[in-house]
């Protein structure tokens, strides 16, 4: 797909990699659509560990600042209903983890969530409770792993509008200033987003004695509804425009 206007860039908010942890998560599919089939997802987690290991789950919310910054905070328990909260895996074997969206409200717009799973100490003194599943006796966590969930209404589209780009200055450097907003009810996803940046005249058409400035694979990009973000990209040198024209191409799945 190939658009010949503004580019929208986003910050990829990833984990920490896979060799961090004691175990492996697999969500059947990162998207909930309420009062469907689709209502529930299951998430697999596998112990890759020669011992057994404790873990938690539990639901944050995500929020974007218009840098592209998250944040996140424990949503009302009434929100989701996980089961079991708390499970203890053997060696090489896998559990799976039921979610499910019980809030009772009627979601206009799709919302973004992270499924937390936190792997928890099991202490093994011989006084200390037994630990089975849904019930860990005493919580000290070790590490922990955030997946993303999406709530979805059914029929929800994007609707991504663009801004012209401004040229804007920082400690001696030349950035290109990058605005987009989202006004419809689902999330835009581009993914390994690449830029072609060409100079412009002031009379706005193509200047062909500037180089054109290529910038592959840029970022992974997730806007949400009534979101916007700003972005900005370094400028090389040899670019001495004050406007510039921007295509930008990224993987649609």
């Amino acid at each position: 797909m190939k658009l010949s206007h503004m580019v929208v860039i986003g910050l990829l908010l990833g984990a920490c990699p896979a060799e961090l942890f004691a175990y492996k998560t697999f969500l059947d599919d990162n998207t909930i659509v309420p009062q469907t089939q689709g209502s529930q997802r299951r998430l697999t987690i596998k112990n890759d560990e020669d011992k057994p290991i404790a873990v938690q789950i539990s639901m944050y919310s995500r929020d974007f600042s218009e840098t592209g910054e998250e944040k996140n905070a424990p949503v009302p328990k009434q929100w989701f209903k996980i089961y079991p909260t708390q499970l203890v895996i053997e060696p090489g074997e896998e559990e799976t983890v039921r979610i499910a969206w019980t809030n009772p409200i009627k979601i206009e717009k799709e919302s973004a969530f992270r499924v937390k799973v936190e792997q928890i100490k099991i202490d093994e003194n011989d006084n200390a409770p037994e630990v089975t599943n849904d019930s860990v006796a005493k919580v000290t966590f070790l590490t922990n792993y955030m997946d993303a969930l999406y709530i979805k209404p059914k029929g929800a589209i994007p609707k991504v509008i663009f801004r012209d780009p401004v040229v804007v200055e920082k400690q001696g450097n030349r950035l290109l200033s990058l605005q987009f907003e989202n006004q419809g009810n689902a999330r835009m996803w581009m993914p390994d987003l690449s830029l072609k940046i060409q100079p412009l005249k002031t009379d706005g058409s193509i200047d062909t004695s500037q180089k054109v400035i290529e910038m592959p694979n840029v970022a992974f990009v997730t806007l949400m509804p009534d979101r916007k973000q700003i972005v900005q990209v370094p400028l090389p040198g040899t670019a001495k425009s004050q406007k510039f024209a921007v295509e930008y191409t990224y993987k649609k799945l």
